[in-house]
């Protein structure tokens, strides 16, 4: 989506306004997602939190343009590192 592109774009430039807009975007869907397969309110929310720093912090491993499977590629990396813990 161009509007994933954008805010990738603007998060590689350490816009904190186009992290709060992905974020908005996304966590709903990423918490019923994560919480069917933790079952764990605390799990997930800190699966989220882990999710969206890696985004802050290494934001070029985030394919804008495919953004959203991106996105649920690192969330299945997380969840297996979570319930592993």
């Amino acid at each position: 989506m161009r509007l994933d592109q954008s805010l990738i774009t603007r998060i590689l430039h350490k816009d904190k306004q186009a992290l709060d807009q992905l974020y908005d975007r996304y966590s709903r869907i990423l918490y019923s997602v994560i919480i069917s397969e933790v079952n764990d309110s605390m799990k997930t929310e800190q699966i989220i939190t882990c999710l969206f720093k890696e985004i802050w912090n290494k934001p070029h491993q985030f394919n804008g343009r495919f953004f959203s499977s991106s996105l649920m590629k690192k969330c299945n990396v997380l969840l297996r590192a979570f319930n592993l813990s």
